[in-house]
């Protein structure tokens, strides 16, 4: 993809996002959240989110939605070598194995419209859906063991790495009054087709280009 169709893309996004009129009472919600992917190595990540709700009309919402997952850390192995191997110290390997922690961090900003089938936003039981855009940010980095830096240096060090991606997806959920008037519980499940804005070998590896959202959340209404 390109600068230029990436800024006019981006640039949708935000007009889409902040662009609409809304109006009358909000909401803000709280709640855990899992993330998953199709042909993805890696384990599912499990976070919090918070959300912001706020009706255009009776079943018609604009929603945003920041969410963060707890770090990921695996524990492997990696090998360091000697890093003169023309002058080898007597005793000492050529190579070795130490202990690698890798470490990966997700950011989320999404949003868009619901739709709410059934009943109305802020009324007994509802079914909503709606299409979503997405915002993600992601950090990988690689630590290495205790070894004699002045003899030894990584054979294979993965860099540090941060990625922007953006999403587009869609997702369908309901929502449940438990005290008329003070708020809801929601649950929703998404799919979101994710690209990379920035060039890095984290999408496909930590995050996937088809992935899976799970959210559950109690929603607190505002007059």
């Amino acid at each position: 993809m390109n600068d230029s169709y990436k800024i006019t893309f981006l640039s949708l996004i935000f007009c889409c996002l902040v662009g609409a009129e809304v109006y009358g009472q909000i909401s803000t919600a709280y709640g855990v959240s899992s993330v998953d992917g199709i042909n993805l190595d890696y384990p599912r990540r499990y976070g919090v989110h918070f959300a912001y709700e706020r009706p255009r009309s009776e079943v018609n919402t604009f929603y945003l939605r920041l969410k963060t997952t707890f770090p990921i850390r695996q524990a492997t192995m990696g090998q360091v070598e000697l890093i003169d191997f023309n002058n080898p110290i007597p005793g000492m390997p050529s190579t070795m194995q130490v202990d690698v922690q890798n470490r990966s961090s997700y950011w989320s900003l999404d949003g868009g419209t619901r739709i709410y089938f059934y009943n109305t936003y802020d009324a007994g039981f509802a079914l909503y859906g709606g299409l979503t855009m997405k915002g993600i940010y992601s950090k990988f980095r690689q630590r290495f063991g205790e070894f004699d830096e002045t003899i030894y240096r990584p054979s294979n060090q993965f860099p540090e790495e941060i990625g922007i991606f953006y999403g587009i997806g869609g997702n369908i959920g309901f929502k449940h009054q438990l005290i008329s008037g003070t708020g809801n519980i929601m649950c929703d499940f998404g799919v979101d087709l994710v690209q990379s804005l920035t060039q890095n070998s984290i999408i496909g590896n930590e995050i996937a280009v088809l992935g899976f959202v799970i959210n559950l959340a109690y929603r607190f209404d505002h007059f």
